[in-house]
């Protein structure tokens, strides 16, 4: 065999044929170097292709998904909110004239946010307790020092301490929350 045999022989070949019912012989069809390798090129980016339309299919679903939850959690709000305020609405039917004004006052949305606000920041469980166990101490300490010294007492002794305790509350609180996690 001579060499351009051997090189037609090692090449794939396609073959043609008029139908698959057909009688003539099959005919082959030899392919350059250059053919082939724009055959790979051209199933490469076909399979590069689908690859992108599966991932662009996977975020518009994980989309859709993300959609829908949102939708479901406005809708679990806006029911809250009405339940809410029927109870509220049912509470405030059953008060003295007097007692349900107050109560619609305190009811209001803006006055709810401000003391939730103030409820959560300012009127913390452990906050109190640091300033008012801080207010015993450094008042009983700084009493028991004046009179040992005789200097007499203003009064405003327990108010500083307490707020010694409270900042020290508060900057206790934010750092197991910082660390731990956990607000109480």
């Amino acid at each position: 065999m001579d060499k351009e045999t051997q090189t037609m022989n090692n090449k794939p070949s396609q073959h043609a044929t008029s139908g698959p019912d057909s009688a003539k012989p099959a005919t082959t069809v030899e392919l350059s170097p250059r053919d082939i390798e724009t055959q790979n090129e051209i199933t490469r980016l076909e399979a590069k292709k689908y690859t992108i339309n599966l991932r662009q299919k996977k975020i518009i679903n994980e989309n859709k998904e993300r959609i829908l939850a949102s939708k479901r959690s406005v809708l679990h709000v806006q029911q809250h909110d009405i339940s809410y305020n029927r109870t509220v609405e049912r509470a405030q039917s059953e008060l003295p004239k007097s007692s349900r004004i107050f109560s619609k006052i305190i009811h209001i949305k803006l006055i709810d946010d401000i003391s939730d606000f103030i409820g959560n920041i300012i009127a913390r469980p452990n906050v109190i307790l640091f300033g008012s166990i801080s207010a015993f101490l450094i008042t009983l300490i700084t009493y028991m020092v004046s009179k040992n010294i005789g200097y007499a007492m203003s009064g405003s002794e327990t108010i500083a301490a307490f707020i010694i305790g409270f900042i020290i509350g508060i900057i206790h609180d934010y750092l197991r929350l910082l660390f731990t996690g956990k607000k109480y």
